[in-house]
């Protein structure tokens, strides 16, 4: 029964380390711990071989405002129209 109990503790135990966050073990340019959470050592910040996915490029939106001119929003959207001027592309049933 000892096993039992100590197995299912372990394993318990086990499960509930699993996914815990951290403190950040990097050294901020005062030299002071870094504050960020995270499930590594290192955080994004400090982790030398951490790599950003920016799979999409921002474009400046082809939507014209109430005003007549161009609008000034950027977007990643395909359409290549911000979420204000969705409804001015003319093709975006043929975009999806």
């Amino acid at each position: 029964m000892k096993k039992l109990t100590l197995s299912v503790a372990t394993i318990s135990l086990a499960m509930m380390s699993y996914g815990q966050t951290t403190q950040c073990e990097g050294l901020t340019k005062d030299s002071i711990q870094c504050k960020n959470k995270t499930t590594q050592v290192l955080c994004y910040l400090h982790n030398p071989n951490y790599v950003k996915s920016n799979n999409k490029k921002s474009v400046l939106c082809n939507g014209i405002t109430k005003s007549g001119k161009n609008c000034k929003l950027k977007t990643k959207n395909i359409s290549g129209y911000c979420r204000h001027h969705e409804s001015q592309c003319h093709n975006c049933d043929e975009i999806d």
